[in-house]
């Protein structure tokens, strides 16, 4: 530079004048081609000589960085973006950072609630399918709408008032809408629950109405639950205990009045034959009643007054009786004939199922006082008794019959179940106290607001005259751990003609309480499978979940089968791919660390993501064509991007080679080059080669360093690296090895071989004529190369 251009470039300065600026991360750059003496650029500059500012979407040190900015433009230097604002799947002032998991969309704003957690930073769709509780929608960030909850909002809620908790399902108002019951009101009433005794099982479970006209025997209403009891006395009790395919048949036994009812045997049963009949054919003895069998017998036969209760003996495996016993009327002839109906259980399967069991035997129980005795645990001792006996003696409960309007017995299965039936054996000859009852279920054993805290399984509602059997079994499908026996005074229908009726004073008599049912997630014989369902509980009989689904780590219609190897999730419905076979069943953790070939994540379930593959897709595959096997990287389509080599396009270019496929080769002075577009690392190429890669031979007449030197051969063309001519001979002017070398001072013509005798010194080296005209004395000619003729 200077006007002598006698003065070196300033540091980083370079070219003509030194007019261009390198901008090297480390300072100093050659004041020629401005090539940095140390390699890579200050940020916001790209280039050999670090002179070219980034492209948009580019920002950093050698221009390595990308932002993802809205308006694709950004601070060359430090990322920032020029408008407010980063792509989807991008965050950060430089929006050079990915979400982090769980948020997604422009700026990462948004959130997925997905299951398992994990979507795609981009668009939010969730890694794995499924919500979580709340949530609905392709990306999981919908909240439920009013009267949808849980996964995906997939249930709804049959709140009596609108309205629930959108993740448990929980009533914000509670009380269930009709036809539906449980905690969360996900549990639909029984197929019987209003209408038990329709002719054909089942009833709409909102009006109760039967789905088929007409009642039992014994009942009438629209919907069967209006009791008529056959000449004001007629009960009948049925065990649930055991479940079997049967035969049911009605027949009548005769005998005469002085013999000994209570002991009777079946040795003794007589057919009448003109009154023999065949019921039909059910699932147990509950499917005919007594009541059914009794319109086969003349009813004036029986005496109004008379008090008939059942007694059940079981023969072996193959019959079931149901004995009736009764105690007459003092107005009746000691030896009168009477017929006493009998119904006969044969089973076709004799091996019993015992589908649940009496939950309350044995446990503890409470009540509000107790008389003379007769203590509350022994309506739980298993001995079904008619009566309390003197000084505390029998196995009935009684509370004290002072002067209390309220009474109750309460018993703790200890353990919360899922309730099925309630058998109740009241004190007999006293249903004028069992009157008006109320059976409660409830989580707390708190009876004093029972009302409010229970679930009310049954309130007997029978109106005067009548009077409730002593003898009652209720179904309550409900979950719960206390059972509740309550009464007060007056009943609300209370038989107020009843010569002892009482008004004012409650009184609890039971000589028995069953509840048959199984522990929460317990069905099957004696209650010995466990359910694993996701939302609610299971049926104790078949273990059907209430709401279909099962919680992560088991599978089957019961949600009792444990997940396959290599399945996990909800409904085993996911599958991991572990190097090692085995993975925890509930969320999917390998065994033995390590997924395979071709897949990653915390639980091996996601594949590879585009240009990844191998073991946990550690490896890249750098294809030209975007693409490789997930497990062994092959391109899809054949063909290396620049710097790579090998079948997987996943081997670094060998030292000296680059480009795509590493086919080219780098010919610098010192040994390594970048292996993506050539650019030798310190600059400077091998003789004979020229190019930002080294890798050009030199042009034609030109050899050596960077191919800055020229051979001037007579016939074209000499060694690139050392200019030696292919053929021998230099031009005219030139001579040396290589004819790089101007003919000396005097000497001129091909290989300088002539001599110039000029009077001033300098000829042209290639004519040899004279710079300054004339010859010496003695020369002559145009190049004074001539002696003067003699």
């Amino acid at each position: 530079m200077g006007l002598t251009c006698s003065n070196e470039c300033e540091r980083a300065t370079f070219g003509v004048d030194c007019s261009s600026t390198c901008h090297c991360s480390t300072p100093g750059c050659d004041r020629v081609t401005g090539s940095c003496t140390v390699r890579g650029c200050e940020a916001g500059w790209q280039g050999n000589a670090c002179d070219h500012e980034c492209e948009t979407e580019r920002f950093g040190k050698n221009c390595s960085q990308t932002c993802h900015c809205v308006s694709s433009s950004c601070d060359q230097f430090n990322g920032h973006c020029t408008h407010t604002g980063c792509e989807p799947g991008w965050t950060g002032m430089a929006c050079d950072q990915v979400c982090t998991t769980g948020h997604f969309g422009r700026d990462c704003t948004q959130t997925c609630h997905c299951a398992i957690p994990g979507c795609d930073r981009f668009s939010g769709l969730c890694t794995h399918t499924g919500c979580d509780a709340g949530w609905e929608g392709p990306t999981c960030e919908k909240a439920c709408d009013i009267g949808k909850y849980g996964p995906d909002c997939k249930y709804n809620c049959n709140c009596a008032t609108p309205g629930c908790d959108v993740v448990s399902g929980n009533c914000i108002v509670p009380g269930c809408s009709v036809g539906w019951e449980g905690s969360v009101c996900d549990i639909a009433c029984n197929v019987s629950s209003l209408g038990s005794n329709c002719t054909e099982p089942g009833c709409k479970r909102f009006t109760g109405f039967c789905n088929v006209s007409g009642c039992n025997v014994g009942w009438t209403g629209p919907s069967c639950d209006k009791g008529i009891l056959i000449n004001g006395f007629f009960v009948v009790y049925v065990s649930t205990y055991f479940k079997y395919i049967i035969y049911v048949v009605c027949y009548i036994y005769t005998v005469n009045v002085n013999e000994n009812y209570a002991n009777l045997d079946s040795s003794k049963i007589e057919r009448s034959s003109n009154i023999y009949e065949t019921i039909g054919e059910g699932s147990d003895c509950r499917v005919v009643q007594v009541s059914d069998c009794l319109r086969l017998l003349a009813l004036n036969h029986w005496v109004a007054g008379s008090r008939l209760f059942v007694d059940v003996d079981r023969f072996g495996q193959e019959l079931r009786i149901f004995r009736l016993s009764f105690s007459m009327a003092s107005s009746r002839s000691k030896h009168e004939i009477l017929q006493i109906i009998v119904i006969g259980c044969l089973a076709v399967f004799p091996q019993f199922v015992y589908a649940s069991y009496n939950m309350a035997l044995g446990k503890p129980t409470l009540q509000s006082s107790t008389e003379s005795g007769w203590v509350s645990d022994k309506a739980v001792d298993g001995i079904i008794g008619a009566d309390v006996e003197s000084n505390g003696g029998g196995s009935c409960s009684s509370t004290r019959p002072s002067w209390y309007d309220e009474a109750w017995w309460m018993v703790d299965l200890e353990q919360i179940a899922r309730l099925q039936t309630i058998n109740i054996t009241y004190r007999q000859l006293y249903p004028f106290r069992l009157s008006g009852f109320y059976l409660y279920a409830s989580n707390s054993s708190r009876v004093e607001n029972i009302q409010n805290t229970g679930y009310l399984c049954y309130h007997d509602n029978t109106r005067n005259p009548d009077l409730p059997s002593v003898n009652q079994s209720r179904s309550c499908h409900v979950n719960g751990r206390y059972i509740t026996f309550y009464n007060k005074r007056p009943a609300d229908n209370g038989p107020k003609s009843h010569q002892y009726y009482s008004a004012t004073v409650a009184v609890v008599e039971l000589c028995e309480v069953q509840v048959f049912g199984c522990p929460v997630n317990h069905f099957g014989p004696a209650c010995s499978n466990i359910c694993h369902c996701g939302v609610g509980g299971c049926d104790p009989d078949a273990g059907l979940c209430d709401v279909n689904g099962c919680q992560s780590g088991w599978k089957g219609t019961a949600c009792s089968e444990k997940c396959e190897i290599g399945e996990f999730g909800v409904d085993c419905r996911h599958t991991c791919h572990c190097s090692s076979p085995g993975c925890d069943r509930f969320i999917g953790s390998c065994t033995v660390p390590g997924c395979e070939a071709g897949w990653q994540g915390n639980v091996c379930d996601q594949e590879c993501r585009l240009g990844t593959f191998g073991v946990d897709c550690i490896h890249t595959c750098h294809c030209s064509t975007p693409g490789c096997n997930k497990a062994t990287g092959n391109c899809t389509v054949p063909g290396c991007t620049a710097g790579w080599q090998g079948n997987s396009c996943d081997q670094e270019c060998k030292l000296g080679t680059f480009g795509v496929d590493c086919s080219h080769t780098c010919h610098c002075s010192k040994p390594g080059c970048d292996r993506f577009i050539g650019s030798c690392k310190v600059p400077g190429c091998e003789t004979g080669w020229q190019g930002n890669a080294c890798d050009q031979e030199c042009r034609l007449g030109t050899f050596g360093v960077d191919c800055i030197q020229t051979c001037h051969c007579s016939t074209p063309g000499c060694d690139k690296a050392t200019g030696s001519c292919t053929v021998p001979g230099c031009t005219a002017g030139w001579q040396g090895n290589s004819c790089d070398q101007e003919c000396r001072l005097g000497t001129f013509g091909v290989d300088c071989s002539h001599t110039c005798h000029c009077s001033k010194p300098g000829c042209d080296r290639a004519t040899g004529s004279c710079t300054v005209p004339g010859c010496e004395t003695g020369w002559q000619g145009n190049a004074c190369d001539l002696g003067k003729m003699s």
